[in-house]
């Protein structure tokens, strides 16, 4: 039974679908059976972070419309995760439901279902799931923490039992000079247990422009990390110390 993971933020701009589609292609390295799933109704951002997104001739809406099979929709890249687009307007309701139930039958498929969700604090998709982890997405700032802490007092008061942080664009120059807060004053701030730590590198306008991740950029190595871990792998944390050198 594979696990579904969704990649929420408080507030849009944090690069939430960055690390959705970078985790979901590093679990695939893990040697994964993984599906990538947009749901970011009318932006669909991850469809243009990963290889063969844009080539959907289908998207979710036309699933639940009953014009393509789970089969014709789902984009299929070797080496890459499988990929279900997200349609060119907001879900409805009804489809909401249906996809949580699409997810629920998928999981006998996918050791891994990586969700990428809309910004903001409407989680109706997750009150029809169960045993999910929700990977909370932010920035240092005070505004994306604040969103960041509400996302994540909400999917609790939901009954999500597994609320992890992933801080990225994080800038150590800036906490040595007081300037953004520790990692200890974050995650305290937030209220969840941290998984990762993403820092600020100008690989990701680079390799969003190219649509390839440079492999040894740290950006890139700190999402397979989280993604190891993710997959049940003892990969310990960095050291506060490292990390403000």
């Amino acid at each position: 039974m594979g696990d579904i993971i969704t990649v929420v933020s408080g507030k849009g701009g944090v690069g939430k679908s960055t690390v959705a589609a970078s985790v979901a292609r590093h679990l695939k390295q893990w040697a994964k059976r993984v599906l990538l799933v947009d749901t970011d109704g009318g932006i669909c951002s991850a469809q243009l972070l990963v290889s063969g997104g844009e080539s959907a001739i289908y998207h979710l809406g036309d699933l639940f419309a009953g014009v393509a099979s789970v089969e014709e929709t789902t984009v299929v890249i070797e080496g890459e995760p499988h990929f279900l687009a997200a349609p060119d307007r907001l879900f409805t309701p009804r489809e909401w439901r249906e996809l949580a139930l699409l997810l629920l039958s998928l999981r006998e498929r996918y050791d891994y279902i990586v969700v990428d969700r809309a910004a903001g604090l409407d989680f109706v998709l997750e009150q029809y799931l169960t045993d999910y982890t929700a990977l909370v997405v932010s920035t240092p700032d005070p505004l994306s923490l604040r969103g960041a802490g509400q996302a994540c007092h909400v999917l609790r008061q939901m009954g999500c039992e597994n609320v992890r942080l992933v801080i990225n664009r994080f800038l150590p120059a800036y906490v040595r000079q007081k300037i953004m807060p520790n990692i200890d004053s974050i995650c305290d701030r937030v209220g969840a247990q941290l998984i990762g730590i993403v820092p600020e590198d100008l690989f990701v306008l680079q390799d969003l422009t190219k649509g390839k991740p440079t492999k040894e950029a740290p950006y890139n190595k700190a999402l397979n990390r989280i993604a190891g871990r993710l997959a049940g792998n003892a990969i310990a944390l960095p050291k506060l110390k490292k990390l403000l050198k």
